[in-house]
C-alpha cells in the first residue's frame, strides 16, 4: 500500500543507502484498508535474516511489522547472536507497527506480551501516540503523560524513544 517496506526501501534509495529486506508478513492493503495479513513461516523468516547477515553485514537495522510473538522472539534471538558475533554492532530501530492507520490490527495478540525480549537490542523505538499507549500503558494526553510514557519504556531497556505524531 505504499507504506512499510516499500516506503523504507524508497527512503534508503533517496539517501544513497543500499537497503535489504527481510519479509515477516505479506499484507493485502491499500491506502484505505488492510484486507489481510499473513505471516511468513518462522523457518523462512530466520533464513532471510541469516542469509543477509552472512553476505551483507548491516550498519543499521530498521524493524517494522512483526506479525506475532514467535517472530519477535526469533528476531530477538537473531539480534543477540548478531551482536555477540560481530565487532561492528548495527544501530537497531523498531517502529512498532501493530495497528495500521486505517485501524486494522496488524499483529497477533501475543506480540505485546513478548515485546520485552526485543527491548535490550533496540537503540531507538519510534512509536506513535497510540503505540506509546499500548506499550507503556500511559495515554499521551499531555506533555507530562507523554514524558511519563517514554520514561517508562526507557526503564524497561530501550535506549532511546522518538514518539511520532500523525495519529
Amino acid at each position: 500500500g505504499g507504506a512499510g517496506l516499500q516506503a523504507d526501501l524508497l527512503t534508503c534509495h533517496d539517501l544513497g543507502a543500499h537497503g535489504c529486506s527481510v519479509i515477516s508478513a505479506v499484507t493485502a492493503q491499500n491506502s484505505c484498508e488492510v484486507r489481510a495479513v499473513e505471516a511468513v513461516s518462522l523457518l523462512q523468516f530466520i533464513a532471510q535474516i541469516q542469509t543477509l547477515a552472512d553476505d551483507l553485514p548491516a550498519s543499521a537495522i530498521k524493524i517494522g511489522l512483526l506479525p506475532g510473538g514467535a517472530h519477535l522472539v526469533a528476531l530477538a534471538e537473531q539480534l543477540a547472536l548478531l551482536r555477540a558475533g560481530t565487532a561492528k554492532v548495527p544501530f537497531v530501530i523498531y517502529d512498532p507497527v501493530a495497528i495500521a492507520s486505517t485501524g486494522h490490527t496488524m499483529a497477533d495478540d501475543d506480540l505485546l506480551p513478548n515485546i520485552e525480549r526485543l527491548f535490550p537490542h533496540l537503540d531507538l523505538l519510534t512509536p506513535n501516540g497510540d503505540e506509546l499507549h499500548r506499550l507503556s500503558g500511559i495515554a499521551p494526553t499531555s506533555a507530562a503523560a507523554l514524558i511519563a510514557g517514554v520514561r517508562q519504556l526507557l526503564t524497561r531497556g530501550v535506549r532511546a524513544v522518538l514518539v511520532k505524531g500523525g495519529h
